[in-house]
């Protein structure tokens, strides 16, 4: 029988430590069911392949952390309309569930992460950091005048929608690999309703705003 190659060993203990990382979180998933998930018996393997396990977590979080980076000029150009930007945002964001790839699981890894409040690898976290300024930035072109803490809580909002429904396929309790979603468009579509919907009311909440302060006695004066 041919012994692995070394690009499969990696990938396979890349694609059992995402999956684990999804379902039980960085504590939870120990060396050895990581290596017991990807059929590997020589525990050493991860420290010969990734030197250790926290190397190895950034290597699952750097897989959706690129795709998010990389994502970024399909939904961020200020001509286009808010509901196709949305959809593109969300299309991008959910496509990797349409495969159940390892990068779905990753993707719920992140998920769980910054659940548990646990601070992403720096790499990863720059590149999910450039994807929220972009989102940021998608919300403040669509809310003029929205002052930068509301804006801020907006996008983390919009980003909550598409991270819940993918952290919900590795819930703690149910570690079996849920059915791939075999069309991610009208998830996508009615995501972008929602995040429609959270950008209406900042806008109803600054005209609001802006109403109060130009009906106060002493800017009526001026």
């Amino acid at each position: 029988m041919p012994r692995p190659s070394a690009a499969s060993t990696r990938q396979r203990l890349l694609a059992a430590a995402a999956a684990l990382f999804a379902a039980r979180g960085y504590r939870g998933a120990s060396v050895r069911a990581i290596c017991a998930r990807a059929g590997i018996a020589n525990l050493a393997a991860i420290a010969y392949y990734y030197r250790d396990k926290e190397r190895l977590f950034a290597a699952v979080a750097a897989l959706p952390a690129r795709r998010l980076a990389a994502s970024i000029a399909e939904f961020s150009d200020p001509g286009l309309p808010l509901s196709a930007a949305l959809v593109r945002l969300y299309r991008a964001m959910l496509a990797p569930l349409a495969a159940g790839s390892v990068e779905a699981a990753a993707m719920g890894a992140i998920a769980r992460c910054l659940g548990e409040g646990r601070r992403l690898p720096r790499r990863a976290m720059s590149d999910v950091q450039r994807h929220r300024r972009a989102v940021e930035a998608l919300v403040s072109r669509q809310v003029p005048g929205i002052g930068k803490a509301s804006c801020a809580l907006a996008a983390d909002a919009l980003i909550a929608l598409a991270m819940q429904q993918i952290a919900r396929r590795y819930h703690p309790c149910r570690e079996r690999r849920q059915p791939a979603v075999r069309d991610v468009e009208p998830l996508a579509q009615r995501l972008a309703g929602y995040a429609a919907a959270i950008i209406a009311y900042e806008r109803r909440s600054c005209r609001a705003s802006r109403s109060a302060a130009l009906s106060h006695p002493r800017n009526r004066d001026r």
